[in-house]
């Protein structure tokens, strides 16, 4: 009856279910609010991130507009590119004097949440950055990807003294902001007014009156908020920022980072980051925050709690949230240390029904550029060397899912029935790296030419492919074909004057 009366008086958004998320050794419950369950017949049938997708829009609005309200919060791979390069220019400018590093991890960062308190930050966020009505626009965009129109639902917010009534005079403004190329507009002339009160209104909704069903049983969540819900990570990073502007001050030679509950801390003071460490381990407890001792790290020796050492490694790479970080250099790299003990295949879907070569080939290249990311090729980051490096280990993740999507492709499509194609493929592969090198930066090739470039991009192709075993074991026509190209390649970069001074550690 309580759960009726609730949903009925649009007290709460409605009911979400329960789903288990695989972990290595566990599974972790999350809150699926993308799927609506009703109890009531006159209940909207819509979930609750659904309804909520208006107010994500605003409160991304207002972090974009004052990213101090997300403090050292990073939500994204940009993010950490920005704040990373930033503060390695400070370090060189002072000196390149030697860092500590320190990383700990917040114990259920989103269950531990106390509510109470995460809406008295919200509103007071919301009524000092939300002083007029807020405008959600809501069109199409539609771009050619892979030879095929992709349509996409769009939303953008603002404040109404800034909102663009006319709507191209809109689109011009986002191809700009965005630098956008190739892409059409679509005016769906659906506009959502939201005011201070509403969206408010809809924030306590969400968070107070969260209903979960398990089984048959309804339960109302009272500590904490749902990971499965699409504020989740936004309001996480409000409330974790408002904890750092109270408890953790930092000086201009420091980097502090955190994506979500993960924080990395970066100090030429050892005593301040011993400090930084103490403070963490300690736990904040008008946040109700505590850190998972297994998880804290740091490069130097320290022991802060009794019976029980802190996990450190003094030279070579430091690990933070799926990145590498040189505790020397600064250089950054993907770490690849989670595939470790993994099947490959286990990490990709396989849909080869229509159009298996070009379903293929689109794959491998998209997983290509999904995992290159600017920062790693970004030369005010990486030396050059460095940047090859980790353009060749990436050319090695992609052998060896070549390998898994080829033996899942249908009978007589196979690589060893058209070894010609897939040769194709391969220099697809390498031309769409020289095309990411190029588009995103120039500098890293500054001792080589164009032409140096892209044969020493084709020879690190060729050498991944060569150095994966399972491909040269399975696929013997296309390793002849490879083999040749190498002869070709390697023959044109010694001919090149420096030609080798970039990828020498992989001539051999």
């Amino acid at each position: 009856m309580f759960v009726r009366n609730l949903v009925s008086s649009r007290a709460g958004l409605g009911i979400s279910t329960l789903r288990f998320l695989p972990k290595q050794k566990s599974l972790r419950p999350i809150v699926n609010m993308g799927c609506p369950a009703r109890i009531l017949s006159t209940q909207p049938y819509l979930s609750v991130n659904q309804q909520l997708k208006d107010l994500h829009k605003v409160l991304t609005h207002l972090k974009d507009r004052t990213p101090r309200l997300v403090g050292s919060g990073k939500l994204g791979m940009n993010d950490i590119h920005a704040s990373w390069a930033q503060y390695m220019a400070i370090w060189r400018q002072g000196g390149a004097r030697k860092l500590y590093f320190v990383k700990t991890d917040i114990s259920n960062c989103y269950d531990s949440i106390i509510q109470e308190k995460l809406v008295q930050i919200m509103e007071s966020i919301i009524k000092e950055e939300l002083q007029e009505e807020c405008v959600v626009r809501k069109y199409f965009t539609f771009t050619l990807q892979g030879g095929q129109v992709r349509k996409t639902y769009q939303r953008h917010a603002a404040q109404l003294s800034n909102f663009i009534q006319d709507f191209t005079n809109f689109a011009k403004s986002q191809v700009i902001e965005k630098n956008l190329h190739g892409v059409v507009f679509v005016d769906k002339v659906l506009y959502q007014h939201l005011s201070t009160e509403t969206v408010l209104q809809i924030l306590r909704s969400h968070i107070f009156n969260n209903i979960v069903k398990v089984g048959r049983q309804y339960y109302l969540q009272n500590e904490g908020i749902s990971q499965g819900s699409i504020l989740s990570t936004l309001l996480c990073n409000f409330y974790y920022a408002c904890m750092e502007h109270d408890h953790i001050a930092l000086q201009s030679d420091e980097l502090l980072m955190r994506v979500v509950d993960d924080y990395h801390f970066v100090s030429p003071s050892l005593e301040r980051a011993t400090g930084f460490l103490r403070t963490m381990l300690a736990g904040i407890k008008d946040y109700n925050c505590h850190t998972n001792v297994d998880k804290v790290m740091s490069n130097f020796s320290c022991s802060v709690v009794e019976n029980q050492s802190i996990e450190y490694i003094e030279t070579g790479w430091f690990p933070w949230c799926g990145l590498l970080f040189n505790m020397q250099t600064l250089e950054v790299a993907m770490d690849y240390t989670r595939y470790a003990g993994a099947s490959i295949k286990d990490t990709m879907t396989f849909d080869f029904v229509r159009e298996p070569g070009k379903t293929f080939k689109r794959k491998l290249i998209g997983s290509l550029r999904q995992k290159c990311h600017d920062m790693f090729l970004d030369p005010a980051v990486n030396s050059p060397s460095q940047i090859f490096t980790s353009v060749y280990h990436l050319f090695l993740l992609t052998m060896l899912k070549f390998h898994a999507c080829a033996r899942s492709l249908p009978v007589k499509q196979r690589v060893e029935d058209n070894p010609g194609f897939f040769y194709g493929v391969l220099k697809s592969v390498s031309y769409s790296m020289m095309r990411i090198l190029q588009k995103q930066q120039k500098a890293c090739a500054e001792n080589l030419n164009q032409s140096q470039l892209n044969a020493s991009i084709t020879w690190l192709c060729w050498k991944a492919f060569l150095v994966t075993y399972r491909l040269r074991l399975c696929f013997p026509r296309l390793t002849k074909l490879v083999k040749a190209g190498v002869v070709a390649v390697k023959k044109h970069l010694r001919s090149l004057r420096n030609g080798n001074s970039m990828i020498s550690p992989y001539l051999s």
